[in-house]
């Protein structure tokens, strides 16, 4: 028998319909005496993209010598209980056990009790819930009648059933001297995540940006997480059975080592960004702080057509993770939001496009939407069946620019199969087996059509 548990003895439900349930439990609790942890340090999170997060902490415990239970509050509902990890100062877990009870299945946890219900015509019935569905209850009465209550107003729980309201760990344990002890332990929670924001600002000459990143928090796992050290992990881990996710091995944490800038430490093949100061995360909530930040970043802007992927003219951005740029240290894949400051002080969002995880010196380039002035159109002009393999193509680019400067445009070709361009009206670049670029430079108001024939065999 536990220390301390929880029962019903008479469980009172008041039902708020709005078409389902929305159920208030005013319940009788009948403590008999218990054995609890109270906090030694401080809970440490590992935050990860994928909606988990591992939790660890110490807690002090005292123990009676020989096998004992004591429970372990203030978990998160969504507690993953397979990951719990235990470790005593000393003696041994010899049994463990998660118990919850969601709100949502209070109701259905009572079939087969008695209950009593008022229905939405004031009306009083009392028998055993056979089904709770919807706005309805069913019940049984001493007689065999079966009776459907729709819309009840009240329900009242008459059994000694227990329920647990609040997510609790039930540990039983084998401690040979009695005594208080440190118990440590790490452990998966579902609801928690992190995401990445970034904001740029672009000169008016398109030249140069200024960049902030923000790192946005949420905590949905059902437990309040008070002066807590908060680690964000970056990278694509491998996770079991979406979308119930395990993690293979879980990432050591140092309480000890709090950057005091978000400085990413590596972690087997992924990075940490360590939040600088213990922040207060409670459930239901996001919060969001700052992690880099770079002034005057060097940009190019290119023009870009890709017909493949995309219709019309592409404007995209390219900048470089680098230290002389300001930058210089990984980059967690996120949104990137482009704004560009007016000579009269207006600020205009450019557009928004994902950047992927990037190392420092590695490239980023965003795409912020299509060109108003700038025209691309791609026709499939000739094809030929040379043999029954052979098959030879024609294409024809069209490139008009209606702007008031001149500009330069990549066209992005891909070509399919074993392949071979036999004639070609411009110069063109092999970027890899099965694309290639052209380079257009285009005069005000100019228009230029380019071509290609190209053989290939599937």
């Amino acid at each position: 028998m536990y220390h301390r548990y929880l029962t019903s003895d008479k469980i009172e439900g008041v039902i708020k319909m709005n078409r389902l349930f929305k159920i208030t439990l005013i319940i009788a609790i009948v403590v008999i005496g218990f054995t609890t942890a109270s906090i030694a340090q401080r809970p440490r999170l590992a935050i990860y993209t994928a909606g988990i997060a591992v939790v660890q902490e110490t807690r002090l415990i005292h123990f009676d010598a020989g096998i004992s239970q004591f429970v372990l509050y203030d978990i998160p509902v969504n507690l993953i209980p397979g990951s719990l990890y235990i470790q005593l100062s000393a003696g041994e877990v010899i049994e463990q056990e998660f118990r919850f009870t969601q709100p949502e299945q209070i109701i259905t946890h009572f079939i087969g009790s008695e209950i009593e219900v008022l229905s939405f015509q004031g009306e009083l019935y009392r028998g055993t819930l056979l089904a709770a569905v919807h706005d309805r209850v069913i019940l049984i009465d001493g007689a065999g009648m079966i009776t459907i209550i729709t819309m009840p107003v009240r329900i009242t729980l008459l059994t000694g059933v227990p329920v647990y309201l609040q997510p609790a760990l039930y540990l039983t344990v084998n401690q040979e001297i009695a005594g208080q002890q440190r118990v440590s332990l790490f452990y998966l929670t579902r609801g928690m995540s992190w995401s990445a924001d970034y904001i740029a600002i672009l000169n008016e000459t398109a030249d140069r940006l200024s960049l902030q990143g923000w790192i946005n928090l949420t905590n949905n796992s059902g437990r309040n997480f008070i002066d807590t050290c908060v680690k964000v992990l970056a990278g694509d881990i491998n996770l079991i059975g979406l979308p119930r996710h395990e993690l293979r091995a879980v990432v050591a944490l140092n309480e000890d080592k709090v950057a005091p800038h978000l400085v990413p430490e590596k972690a087997v093949a992924f990075y940490l960004y360590s939040l600088p100061r213990r922040i207060d995360l409670l459930d239901g909530r996001s919060i969001a702080v700052p992690f880099t930040s770079a002034d005057r970043v060097p940009v190019e802007k290119i023009y870009l057509f890709d017909s493949a992927v995309q219709p019309g003219v592409q404007i995209r951005f390219r900048f470089v993770n680098h230290a002389d740029s300001g930058l210089g240290e990984p980059l967690p894949t996120g949104i990137f939001r482009l704004f560009q400051r007016r000579a009269d002080g207006t600020v205009l969002l450019l557009g928004e496009d994902w950047i992927d995880h990037t190392p420092r010196n590695e490239q980023i380039e965003v795409s912020i939407g299509i060109a108003f002035d700038l025209i691309g159109e791609r026709l499939h002009t000739q094809r030929q069946q040379v043999n029954e393999t052979l098959i030879r193509d024609t294409f024809s680019i069209t490139l008009r620019n209606h702007q008031e400067k001149a500009v330069t445009i990549e066209v992005i070709e891909r070509i399919r199969g074993i392949w071979r361009i036999i004639d070609a009206s411009l110069a063109y670049g092999k970027i890899d087996a099965h694309t290639i670029r052209f380079i257009v430079e285009l005069a005000p108001g100019e228009e230029k059509e380019i071509f290609y024939t190209v053989e290939f065999s599937l």
